[in-house]
């Protein structure tokens, strides 16, 4: 224990702070802890105490949700990084990179750099939202948004990215088993790109609060409040969870990284507790806010990262400052705040102890605390002792001296303090003694609620100075700390037996399309499985969650069946069904190793049996290789290797067997073949065009050359004194850079036939009439349920036909606003015809006609476009608007299709019909026909299938020379034989057809081929020149004719 000597002259024992002065507050280099910043109240302080109470706890991070300028510019040059939002109804607006360019220039470039804004969050929540239409449209204005910062040069300060619900994983226990919804895999896809490419986090909104609140008998609430418990282990990868907070945000981790992106950074953009609930809100206590916060603001405090990634902070932005009045929904949604408006603490979360608790310091923390402090004091403070500047015998070090100056400079506030200590003697006392010395003299314990010196308070000087007296209790908070001598905190922690924590979320059952149609995709394999001696079709779907067994096969086996309440099944196309039973542990072999697991029944199409993520989660980890159809893991200590079946080879069958076998399965094709006769007709050419053509030959002749020099070449003529045009490139951002780069490479395989199609449309007999610029142009537009169209009509005769398919997100539109959007599709589709010029526009829609406001942004937005023609708009019954009608409506599918005849068809050579009549007329080769139909293996080589002789695969063509003499010219002197040597013909014709002797004939053949020479001396080959010149020399010694029915067996 330590003891001093005290000096009337030396006032360095209590040292006093104002809150919003102190260094024990949120201490500052906590850079990971943020708050959420809400506005939907109406009596919120204005952002100029808002930005005040945030100095004061020294918390450099904020979130709003919107771009509020008031906010924006009362954080200027505050050093608080700001994270804005774009609100969801906006996205439809921001998609457009000009749209997302002019906001970008409005919101944040007026206030930037002054106002730190280092974040843009596109949406909030969009992909549980349940809107499809913002579910396709975040990932294109996240883009948009960024190509705009990258234009104005502010893409490298701030990121960009959209706040996401922890709904949308499909798993989140274990951690390891973190999996995104399979109807989000797609889009979630889009936007780990995007984020992966900018190099943006992952916002993820993290309330355990939800969990516990639906199972609060499955967990316990100190996992989820940080407070000490035995925790979870996750049976795969063996790390420790002490909270449920930590979990969520590796479960999120582990899902981004199965879809190969693992390098991104996980941030939690929401997290909090609610301080009061309905009567069904389980947990949502004032207490338990006020641990959770507490708990949360030390495990930042001390830049913790998840056991996932334990050197990487946690980056937290807690929910929220304010409890906000006009929230809608449950009581909840109104009370995370950790200020009520007026700027009091909803509760007290001891700010000042827990920095000093993570201090380096070698003082402790008491348990003694206030709201207030003695009016006697006549100072907002803190009191703090300075015990290690307390030296016997008077003796002072350099950190004495430091310290004491800075006391001296309180002396004026310390008055009460000083008169008291001036009639102390300088006797030895001990510090308990005077500390309670201080405290029974001032009356500390008298203050302990912060009601009491409020309700004394009077006004006695200024208005001005009462209120300020007012506003300072209201925010006061009083902590006494001493020396480590004083006594020990001590901190007793309850410590359960170890909980098993359940923190499945409870998931809609999901089964894909391809489980149903027993069809394999790149998620899913095919096995063979065993039930009680019945072999089964096994489909593996990473796609389905549950998993699901046909009941006819469940009745064949004679499982036991087990009825029990409607479950119902959403397929992955949207739709579903219902399941009504199910059957418990049941068992079945799969490569002659035994599985057992719960199944629900439902009819499957293509399959028997369907193991979804069900099953697979109870496998570990799981080595799974789509290509070779191979998966391994291992089970009860054993490794497995199950490798999936190969689709069948297509089979020809009879009728009758096709009938067959059709009563047992439940999928098949069926093709037919047959033939298809191709009728080709000549073309006649007309003497009397055959005679003008030859007459004016040099009219109708390709050109040689350029044409003649003309008398006035046509050009631009620039003014006078004018400079050539020269205009800075337009530049895009490199991620619509790289898809307009995309989109060319498909494009230019189709330039040649879009240019062939465009010449024929230009030189064939047009059916519409010809543009006359002097004469008045009519429009006419309509819309239907899913489509537009239009027609430009002069005279009467149609110019131009358009139609266009309605998106996704206009098919939602009102009639007016689709009538409307005829209109501006239709005077935008032909402005070089209808600009600087009067046309009319005619609609079967009247209210486009009449007098209508215009409401919406849209309708503005789409009302400028219309600017600056000069047209009147006319009504035209729907009866005579049929052109119009009818092009808006062949988008419509007015039938759905039930089954479908796919004919293929293929010219059949007449060499086919000469072969077989070689096979029938040839008595050898009858012979050989009958031995292979008794026996196949008579003859090596050979076979007779579908009617067909064969000598290993090819046609085997008879002694007929004149058959013979037409193969050899269609290989050697057809355009596709290309005149090509003895080897390479050769080996063109074997690929097809057999006959003994063919080398010979090919030879001899070419030899007597009349173009050799020009052949050899054209610059064919070294090895055909060769075989020319042997060719000739063999013709000269000897002449062998084609033919000759020899070698048959």
């Amino acid at each position: 224990m330590s003891t001093f000597v005290f000096k009337t002259n030396m006032f360095h024992v209590l040292l006093l702070f104002s809150l919003f002065s102190s260094d024990f507050g949120v201490p500052r280099g906590v850079s990971s802890l943020g708050i959420n910043y809400g506005q939907v109240g109406n009596n919120l302080p204005p952002p100029e105490k808002v930005l005040a109470l945030l100095s004061s706890l020294n918390i450099n991070k904020t979130r709003i949700y919107d771009t509020n300028p008031q906010i924006l510019t009362a954080f200027a040059n505050s050093g608080i990084d700001l994270i804005v939002n774009v609100e969801n109804e906006m996205l439809g607006v921001v998609m457009d990179p000009q749209q997302a360019l002019q906001w970008v220039t409005t919101h944040i470039r007026p206030y930037f750099p002054a106002t730190k804004i280092t974040g843009i969050s596109v949406g909030n929540e969009i992909f549980t939202s349940g809107d499809a239409t913002l579910m396709a449209n975040v990932v294109p204005a996240m883009i948009s948004l960024h190509g705009a910062l990258v234009q104005l040069g502010l893409d490298s300060y701030i990121q960009v990215s959209t706040a996401n619900s922890l709904a949308v994983l499909a798993n989140s226990y274990p951690p390891s088993a973190g999996t995104f919804r399979y109807e989000l895999v797609g889009v979630i896809s889009q936007l780990l790109q995007f984020l992966s490419n900018t190099r943006a986090p992952f916002w993820i909104n993290a309330y355990p609060y939800f969990a516990y609140k639906d199972s609060p008998s499955r967990i316990p609430l100190d996992y989820v409040l940080f407070n000490p418990n035995s925790g979870i282990v996750d049976p795969y990868t063996k790390l420790h969870y002490d909270n449920m907070l930590y979990a969520q945000v590796d479960a999120v981790v582990f899902a981004v990284t199965r879809m190969g992106f693992g390098e991104l950074e996980v941030k939690v953009s929401e997290t909090g507790w609610p301080s009061k609930g309905d009567q069904d809100e389980v947990g949502a206590a004032l207490e338990n806010a006020e641990i959770y916060n507490r708990n949360l603001f030390r495990r930042q405090m001390k830049n913790e990262g998840t056991p996932l990634r334990p050197n990487q902070r946690l980056e937290v932005y807690l929910f929220a400052l304010f409890n906000e009045d006009m929230k809608p929904g449950p009581t909840s949604e109104r009370n995370y705040g950790l200020y009520e408006p007026d700027g009091t603490m909803t509760y007290n979360l001891e700010l000042s102890a827990i920095s000093t608790t993570s201090s380096t310091s070698s003082a402790s923390i008491s348990l003694t605390s206030s709201a207030t402090q003695p009016s006697s004091f006549g100072i907002r403070a803190l009191i703090l002792p300075c015990k290690q500047v307390v030296m016997a015998e008077g003796t002072r070090s350099q950190d004495t001296k430091r310290i004491e100056e800075s006391i001296r400079q309180q002396l004026e506030a310390l008055k009460d303090i000083k008169e008291w200590m001036a009639g102390m003697t300088n006797e030895v006392i001990t510090w308990q003694s005077f500390a309670a010395d201080v405290i029974k003299r001032f009356g500390l314990n008298t203050y302990d609620h912060a009601m009491g010196r409020l309700t004394k308070l009077r006004q006695t000087t200024t208005v001005t100075a009462y209120q300020e007296e007012f506003e300072s209790l209201m925010t006061l908070q009083l902590y006494l700390l001493d020396g480590d001598d004083v006594g020990e905190e001590i901190e007793i922690m309850e410590k359960g037996e170890g909980t098993t924590i359940e923190e499945h979320p409870q998931e809609e059952p999901l089964i894909s399309v391809h489980a149903l149609a027993g069809s394999v995709s790149y998620q899913t394999m095919r096995v063979r499985g065993k039930i009680k001696q019945r072999v089964v079709t096994i489909l593996i779907d990473s796609g389905s969650t549950h998993n699901f067994l046909d009941p006819s096969v469940a009745k064949q086996t004679g499982c036991s069946i087990q009825q029990t309440n409607p479950l119902w099944v959403t397929v992955a196309n949207g739709s579903k069904i219902s399941s009504t039973a199910m059957c418990q542990q049941l068992e079945w072999l799969m490569h002659g190793t035994p599985f057992q697991t719960d199944f629900r029944l439902l009819s499957l199409g293509g399959c028997d049996m369907v193991l979804g993520v069900q099953w697979l989660t109870t496998l570990g980890p799981i080595i799974w290789d789509f290509t070779n159809l191979r998966m391994e893991f291992h089970s009860k200590g054993k490794r497995h290797v199950l490798r999936g079946a190969t689709t069948g080879a297509i089979k020809v069958i009879e009728v009758s067997r096709m009938q067959k076998d059709l009563t047992k399965t439940k999928q098949a094709v069926v093709a037919q073949l047959f033939v298809a006769q191709a009728m080709t007709e000549e073309v006649i050419t007309e003497p009397t065009i055959m005679s003008l053509l030859n007459n004016y030959s040099d009219v109708f002749s390709e050109p040689a050359e350029l044409p003649p020099q003309r008398t006035h070449d046509h050009h631009i003529p620039l003014k006078l004194g004018s400079n050539p045009a020269n205009l800075r490139p337009y530049r895009y951002p490199y991620i619509p850079k790289n898809e307009i780069e995309r989109i060319v490479k498909e494009m230019l395989a189709a330039v040649e036939l879009a240019f062939t199609t465009l010449k024929e449309a230009m030189t064939t007999t047009p059916v519409l009439a010809m543009p006359n610029f002097n004469k008045e142009f009519i429009v006419e537009c309509d819309a239907s349920g899913c489509g537009l169209g239009a027609v430009l009509v002069q005279e009467g005769r149609p110019v131009a036909f358009a139609s266009k398919a309605l998106s996704a997100k206009s098919l939602g539109f009102s009639t007016y606003e689709k009538e409307l959007l005829a209109v501006v599709f239709a005077v935008t589709k032909w402005r070089p015809y209808l600009i600087g010029r009067h046309f009319k526009i005619k609609t079967d829609h009247l209210s486009l006609k009449l007098q209508q406001r215009i409401t919406t942004p849209l309708q503005h937005k789409w009302l400028t476009k219309l600017m600056g023609y000069d047209f009147d708009l006319n009504y035209r019954s729907g009866k005579e608007n049929i052109v119009a009608d009818a092009l808006s409506r062949q988008h419509e599918n007015t039938t759905q299709m039930i089954s479908m005849l796919m004919v293929i068809s293929m010219p059949i050579s007449d060499w086919m019909i000469a072969i077989q009549k070689e096979w029938e007329n040839d008595a050898d080769l009858q012979r050989l026909i009958e031995d292979l139909k008794r026996e196949p293996m008579t003859h090596p080589g050979y076979s007779w299938t579908h009617d067909q002789l064969r000598f290993k695969g090819r046609l085997v063509v008879g002694p007929n020379t004149d058959l013979r003499t037409r193969l050899l010219q269609s290989a050697h002197d057809s355009p596709l034989g290309g005149h090509s040597g003895v080897y390479k013909t050769v080996s063109r014709i074997k690929r097809t057809f057999h006959w003994t002797g063919l080398k010979a004939d090919v030879r001899t053949y070419i030899a007597d081929s009349p173009d050799l020479e020009a052949i050899v001396h054209d610059g064919c080959g070294e090895e055909e020149s060769n075989s020319h010149k042997k060719a000739k020399k063999k013709k000269k010694s000897t002449k062998k004719q084609l033919g000759g029915n020899q070698g048959w067996p």
